[in-house]
């Protein structure tokens, strides 16, 4: 796990404003802290789908400034926006249960996207977020665990690629919304083919777009 010095303190990548460019909230006006640190990409800017197969990292996540969980805090509400959305690298590479803890208490809606390789913080696991469950996006990447997609996803969105092997959706992926998504790279527009296709094969899906990289945001 990615630890700051000191408890109390994560290692941020960055923060801004923008809208839910993917899934379920797309267009929803959204805080975003994007914490730094991944366990699948190995450091190198390299990511791996569900597959295994390797395809370059659009986020820089491995550098950042440490910062207080209450400089955090504070930049939330100087926002002004009700949702926060802790993303990545991977948000469970680092303790992040007392900055859950205070969005909760400050009655912020959480979310949360993750690439499903680690156990949730125990503050999810255990449940003491009452009715303000976050809410758990999981785009499976290399390693994921099954157990994550049962347990605690509220969307799922898989990766779609014209090289990479689609694997059929098993049983064991309950989560209400799922989501295929193609690939942004240089074979973007044979991705989006492919997806429409397995969308219209697999009616529990439904097509996922990168939004914010179109119109050209964050």
């Amino acid at each position: 796990m990615l630890c700051a010095e000191n408890m109390g303190k994560l290692i941020v990548n960055e923060r801004f404003i923008s809208i839910q460019g993917e899934g379920y909230w797309v267009g929803t006006p959204m805080s975003f802290i994007r914490l730094a640190g991944c366990p699948v990409g190995g450091g190198n800017r390299i990511c791996k789908d569900y597959a295994g197969r390797e395809f370059p990292c659009d986020t820089y996540y491995q550098g950042g400034d440490t910062m207080m969980v209450d400089e955090l805090l504070a930049w939330c509400l100087a926002m002004g926006l009700n949702r926060v959305c802790i993303t990545g690298g991977e948000p469970f590479a680092q303790d992040i249960d007392e900055l859950l803890s205070k969005l909760w208490y400050c009655g912020f809606q959480i979310h949360i996207e993750t690439s499903g390789t680690l156990q949730p913080c125990d503050f999810i696991a255990k449940g003491t977020l009452s009715k303000n469950i976050p809410w758990i996006t999981v785009s499976p990447k290399g390693g994921f665990n099954q157990k994550v997609l049962i347990q605690y996803a509220h969307e799922v969105k898989w990766l779609v690629h014209v090289d990479s092997e689609f694997v059929e959706p098993l049983k064991w992926m309950v989560p209400i919304h799922k989501f295929l998504q193609p690939v942004w790279d240089d074979k973007y527009k044979q991705n989006v083919k492919l997806a429409i296709e397995l969308v219209a094969k697999y009616s529990q899906f439904r097509l996922s777009l990168q939004v914010h990289k179109m119109i050209g945001v964050l």
